[in-house]
């Protein structure tokens, strides 16, 4: 449910084939919203909205406040957002005090709670089958040659499915340990026990290449 009255929008969340390798395609693509709103393409995006991705498209300006929306199903609408929207700030603030408590300084360190904020919002399953990425999708068009040359591409034997801490919410082609690092300092702080499994996975056998090393 969605407060006010936006536009929405719907696509299928596809790759465009059209765009990347210039065949005949035709449907609405998973960058059909952003053609939509960014480039004015109206034809982008499902006349009868339907499909596998969806956006509230609003034309306003924000107040302060922001604006209030609930996405989840089933759900009584929105007469209770301001009550549950103070509960989750009060459980935050309670999650992060603990965390400090043995801090000196009694002023509030907003950035404490906003890195590993961020940390958790990236986590995401993470499917990374190298022999498709270098060969392609049998039944998509042929990917660009210069995969065969790009990060990874000796590591044929590596196909995962996993939950992975990731830089971005892109495709992201390539597992990052040097960065991945980095993140699991700071979700050491949250959540030891999956910066440490983080760390961890990427030297189980099934990551690694066959020389030792951690992809």
């Amino acid at each position: 449910m969605c407060e006010g009255d936006p536009e929405l929008l719907f696509c299928e969340n596809e790759t465009n084939s059209r765009r990347l390798y210039g065949t005949n395609a035709v449907g609405f693509f998973k960058d059909g919203i952003s053609d939509y709103v960014v480039g004015g393409v109206l034809a982008a995006v499902n006349p009868d909205r339907l499909g596998t991705k969806a956006a509230a498209l609003y034309r306003l300006t924000l107040p302060a406040e922001g604006l209030r929306r609930r996405l989840a199903p089933g759900t009584p609408g929105l007469a209770d957002f301001d009550a549950a929207m103070r509960q989750r700030w009060t459980e935050a603030n309670e999650f992060y005090d603990a965390l400090q408590r043995d801090i000196a300084d009694p002023t509030p360190n907003w950035y404490s709670v906003r890195r590993p904020a961020g940390m958790l919002w990236s986590k995401q399953l993470y499917c990374f089958d190298i022999p498709e990425w270098v060969r392609g999708d049998p039944l998509q068009p042929e990917p660009s040659r210069s995969r065969r040359q790009g990060r990874n591409r000796d590591r044929l034997h590596l196909n995962n499915a996993d939950i992975v801490s990731m830089p971005d919410k892109w495709e992201y082609p390539w597992h990052a340990a040097w960065d991945l690092a980095f993140h699991c300092a700071t979700l050491a702080l949250v959540d030891l026990d999956f910066a440490k499994d983080q760390l961890l996975l990427l030297t189980r056998d099934w990551h690694m290449h066959r020389t030792g090393s951690c992809v």
